[in-house]
């Protein structure tokens, strides 16, 4: 029997926009190994494993961080089109 998975069951806020809609997506199959977090409200995606600067909200890059608020005025990216016949 293996031991019991001590991850917690919640995810940590967002480092980058501070949300606090966040989820885990997906845990190591070694359990306490490392889980992969997601946010629902600016899409960053970070592993438990990273450096603090990519997960600690107070030490992400301020040039990096999103104002929730903002994110319905972001340009949409235009499709990728057809490849060619050729």
């Amino acid at each position: 029997m293996s031991a019991p998975d001590s991850t917690p069951e919640t995810a940590p806020s967002c480092p980058r926009c501070d949300s606090t809609d966040t989820e885990i997506i997906t845990k190591s199959p070694v359990p306490d190994v490392w889980v992969v977090y997601g946010c629902r409200v600016c899409f960053y995606g970070w592993r438990s494993t990273e450096p603090d600067y990519a997960t600690d909200s107070r030490k992400y890059n301020p040039q990096f961080k999103i104002n929730p608020a903002d994110i319905p005025n972001f340009s949409v990216l235009p499709t990728i089109p057809k490849l060619r016949d050729e």
